[in-house]
């Protein structure tokens, strides 16, 4: 759960530091900060990936204890039904069924430690975003007066737009 919330802090801390690197670009390179932008960004994505690697590392220590136990459940009751058939209590074909309810079990309860891996990502994720929309704005309004707009107008002329130079989504749109 702490590695949960760290890498998920880090994270909003790198897609911070990048997005704030390149809206600035233009100040980064004009005032000769470049080396300074790009070492701080370095530090924030090892730091990320230093809390991710331990995260993931968790997550396989969980999962490799998960499957200890469940391979010991599995070894246990294959075990019990060969000493049931020795004592002629039991038929292989019994055995064979055993085990196959077995293996369904183990792969049931996987299923469910998945659930839980992604329900716990999902809170720590939305906690976060809880606490961006529960954060009040910097700047608030006291002035009481309400807004009275006589005349307006807004007016597109020529824009462009585009994510790819050559996939153009809007072309010289005019309103």
């Amino acid at each position: 759960v702490v590695y949960e919330r760290l890498t998920n802090e880090l994270d909003s801390k790198r897609t911070w530091d990048l997005s704030d690197t390149i809206t600035n670009a233009f100040n980064v390179m004009t005032f000769a900060s470049e080396k300074r932008e790009f070492k701080e960004y370095s530090e924030t994505v090892d730091k990320c990936r230093n809390a991710y690697r331990k995260k993931w590392n968790r997550v396989d220590i969980a999962y490799l204890w998960f499957n200890i136990l469940t391979l010991s459940f599995r070894i246990i009751c294959l075990y019990i039904c060969i000493k049931l058939w020795s004592l002629w209590s039991i038929s292989v074909w019994v055995i064979l069924l055993v085990q196959m309810y077995v293996g369904k079990f183990t792969h049931l309860l996987s299923d469910v430690e998945s659930v839980f891996r992604v329900l716990n990502q999902t809170i720590w994720e939305s906690t976060e975003m809880l606490a961006i929309l529960r954060t009040p704005p910097e700047i608030q309004d006291k002035s009481n007066k309400k807004l009275k707009i006589k005349e307006w107008n807004i007016e597109f002329k020529n824009v462009d737009f585009w994510y790819i130079k050559e996939d153009t989504v809007i072309d010289h749109l005019n309103l």
